[in-house]
């Protein structure tokens, strides 16, 4: 799971919540979160700033995520 999709689910946002607040469309937050797309500096900082995480934890999911056992 990345960081975005984490701290969206313990902030009990949906996705249309984040996209909202961030001013960015819910297909562009899943295709985010799903590593599907990659993102700008703004749109990382929107979503960093509503989801209360750090920048980098967007841009660069796969350097923060858990590794499955």
């Amino acid at each position: 799971m990345t960081p975005a999709r984490k701290a969206r689910k313990s902030l009990r946002l949906t996705i249309y919540d984040v996209a909202k607040k961030a001013g960015v469309t819910a297909a562009t937050v899943s295709r985010i979160e799903c590593q599907k797309q990659d993102c700008t500096a703004d749109t990382a900082a929107a979503l960093a700033k509503v989801l209360g995480i750090p920048e980098e934890q967007i841009l660069y999911p796969a350097r923060y995520m858990e590794q499955a056992a």
